[in-house]
């Protein structure tokens, strides 16, 4: 019998002082994946380590392995618990993920992967990869364009859902759409927040994933039979309310995959089908696997990045002005106040103050950060265009 690895993950919604009943909710989430009997268990948005910990103790007996992941400021707000030891960890932040005034989006403070090129990476050294978690984006979107095609991971869900349905909302189901579409029902509260209305028009938004991929067949071993990754079981978990609360466990549903490992003449033969085009190998046997973009989506990607340039560039002559005016704006309140009375002079001193700040703010976001920013963007296009140029070279050789 092929051995299998349980797989489930799960966005908490745990920020400090901002998400609701967060003590709650947290407790409750621990007592549940303390009943579970997953392998590996992927947590976004755990960003208190004193949630984590709590997670953590009541995993334990079954998930002795975990690791709670900093990067950036704040943060990453993720954690991984697992049966098996961890041999390594590492974090890649990404230089193209918002700027630093940018305070409410957060994602400067907690950086981004370069998700796509990593996994492909990994697998082009011969590892399986496996990556869960909230990619804050619906299938039909160009960043699991990416994902699908460049990184040539599959999705755990696709073999549960017609084709058809795979890429669009949901119209249909309104009755049971939980258990018969795996998608989120008209009417919930999520974590004490009603729905919103783009997920209430269509029944829901996907967002969370659990991908996978083979490795790379080595060149030195091209005959030696390879174990072979097959999802053969896909659900929406933690769908109900907090026993006795009127809220639910997150403002996510939980998301669980069982993975098997076949061996020998278990694998099928057409292991690539009709939900798994992105195989790790061609029918020839050739190393490299087929995952490159399509014309499409590098299209969209170089346009989606050169309208970014122009923005950022917009974006950094507004903040270098705004510097320039706030230092100047300053002296003549310098000068029109010779004499400042005993109670204008605290109220002089604070106003010179935040001046001074907004000053030295816009100056770094404008010219410093503006011109990283800048540069990293068209260093990208530059990359793309090349590799847009290769595959025109490749494609006019064959």
């Amino acid at each position: 019998m092929a051995d299998q690895l349980r797989v489930l993950t799960l966005n908490c919604w745990g920020l400090k002082y901002v998400a609701k009943n967060r003590t709650e909710r947290i407790t409750a989430i621990a007592k549940e994946l303390a009943k579970f009997d997953h392998d590996i268990i992927g947590l976004q948005e755990i960003w208190v380590f004193a949630d984590y910990e709590h997670v953590r103790d009541s995993v334990l007996k079954r998930l002795p392995y975990s690791k709670f992941f900093y990067s950036g400021a704040l943060g990453s707000g993720l954690a991984l618990f697992s049966r098996f030891p961890i041999i390594g960890t590492s974090v890649h932040p990404y230089s193209l993920n918002g700027t630093p005034i940018d305070v409410g989006g957060g994602d400067w403070f907690v950086g981004k992967a370069a998700f796509s090129k990593l996994a492909r990476q990994a697998a082009e050294l011969g590892r399986y990869v496996i990556s869960t978690g909230d990619f804050n984006s619906i299938p039909s979107t160009l960043p699991m364009a990416l994902i699908r095609e460049y990184a040539a991971l599959s999705d755990s869900w696709a073999p549960r859902t017609p084709r058809r349905l795979y890429l669009l909302p949901l119209r249909h189901g309104r009755r049971h759409p939980i258990r018969r579409h795996r998608r989120l029902a008209a009417q919930f509260v999520l974590g004490g927040e009603a729905i919103g209305p783009y997920a209430r028009k269509f029944l829901g938004k996907r967002l969370d994933y659990i991908l996978y991929r083979q490795p790379v067949r080595p060149l030195t071993r091209p005959d030696d039979p390879l174990p072979v990754l097959q999802c053969i079981e896909c659900n929406v978990v933690l769908t109900e309310k907090v026993p006795g609360r009127a809220f639910s466990y997150s403002d996510h549903f939980g998301l669980e995959a069982t993975l098997e490992i076949r061996t020998g003449d278990q694998v099928p033969a057409d292991l690539a089908d009709a939900h798994n085009v992105w195989s790790t190998a061609n029918s020839a046997g050739a190393a490299a696997p087929v995952s490159e973009l399509s014309a499409d989506s590098l299209s969209t990607t170089m346009q989606a990045l050169a309208a970014c340039y122009r923005f950022s560039a917009n974006a950094r002559a507004r903040s270098s002005y705004s510097s320039c005016f706030a230092s100047s704006f300053s002296w003549p309140r310098r000068l029109l106040v010779v004499a400042p009375t005993r109670m204008d002079k605290p109220i002089f001193i604070l106003f010179t103050v935040f001046i001074a700040w907004l000053a030295t703010t816009m100056l770094y976001e404008g010219f410093l950060y503006g011109n990283w920013e800048c540069n990293a963007l068209m260093n990208v296009i530059e990359e793309l265009e090349i590799y847009k140029n290769s595959l025109e070279m490749q494609a006019g050789t064959s």
